[in-house]
């Protein structure tokens, strides 16, 4: 097996989607900071024209690229894999049912064509809101039965791509994400939800918070595609997790203990869930430990503190 200081020698090429998203900026920071490996990122359109910064930021590097359908042609470096971090519907607001179809399926198919064109892997990012509801730690084997448009069309394209990718013979390995958190995350997500209103002193409308979630800092997330992507695959489907369940209210409060906030803006029980709704979502990891002896390292502590850092140095910056 290859090592991630292994790989952070390595100089090969891949073709990424999503760059602009939380998920694919994070991973292709790291990248950069840490290795000499070539990055293209592949647009063809910005949905949520609030993060095109982050393209911006990424254009510092040298070993950074910006591609589209016309400049494919001019990479003469061979690409060892095309990665999809692109999606539509990752934020609750996010409901247009043709956006949906466009960028959870028919941009993944267009990347796959990519991926043949180069004779590279492809790796796909899917969702645990795509497997049934269960109390047990959900295995990759598990069926899928989502509960959310998200879910479904997320569900859909595994399927779909799965299919696609065996038919034209290309390498195919979807990563499924549960919860992921870290810096630089943006919208309405809950993490900069509490942040931008504890620190305006807003009280805040929350669910009860005894729903039960897996959380993953994003680097150690990152890490887990690049051993993925760097390395043969025993499966076609592994679980990105931590495989430990934390109740929403207790990563909540440890946010505002962690980052010193006012407790009593927390409304807990104010507010429904009105999708996602499953109690419990935890994943099993064992795959992803067996096969690279891969496991989360950062601790919710360490990287709630990230994300606090990380929102004021975003705000110091602003004028």
């Amino acid at each position: 097996m290859i090592s991630l200081e292994d790989i952070f020698l390595k100089e090969d090429s891949i073709i990424v989607s999503g760059g602009s998203g939380f998920i694919g900026f994070n991973f292709i920071t790291f990248i950069l900071d840490n290795s000499n490996i070539n990055v293209y990122v592949y647009r063809t359109k910005e949905i949520n024209s609030k993060n095109s910064y982050r393209i911006k930021e990424l254009k510092k590097y040298k070993n950074f690229k910006v591609i589209n359908s016309n400049s494919l042609k001019d990479i003469a470096k061979p690409i060892i894999a095309v990665i999809n971090f692109a999606s539509y519907g990752v934020d609750s607001s996010q409901k247009e049912i043709s956006n949906l179809l466009d960028g959870n399926i028919i941009f993944a198919l267009e990347l796959v064509n990519i991926a043949k064109k180069f004779n590279a892997k492809f790796i796909h990012t899917s969702t645990c809101y795509e497997y049934m509801d269960t109390n047990e730690n959900i295995k990759e084997t598990m069926p899928l039965m989502p509960d959310s448009l998200y879910g479904a069309f997320k569900a859909s394209a595994s399927i779909i791509l799965k299919e696609v990718c065996k038919a034209k013979k290309v390498n195919y390995v979807a990563l499924r994400l549960f919860g992921v958190y870290g810096p630089n995350e943006s919208g309405s997500k809950l993490i900069p939800y509490l942040y931008h209103n504890l620190n305006n002193n807003k009280e805040i409308r929350l669910t009860d918070g005894i729903q039960i979630r897996d959380y993953t800092h994003v680097i150690d997330v990152a890490k887990a595609y690049l051993l993925v992507c760097f390395n043969s695959n025993d499966f076609e489907i592994y679980n990105v997790c931590s495989s430990q369940g934390v109740k929403i209210r207790d990563f909540i409060l440890k946010f505002v203990e962690v980052n010193k906030c006012d407790p009593s803006l927390l409304q807990f029980g104010a507010k429904r869930m009105t999708e996602n709704n499953f109690l419990r979502v935890v994943g099993d990891n064992t795959r992803m430990i067996n096969e690279y002896g891969w496991k989360p390292e950062v601790s919710l502590e360490s990287g709630l503190m990230q994300v606090f850092n990380s929102y004021k140095e975003m705000q110091s910056k602003q004028p």
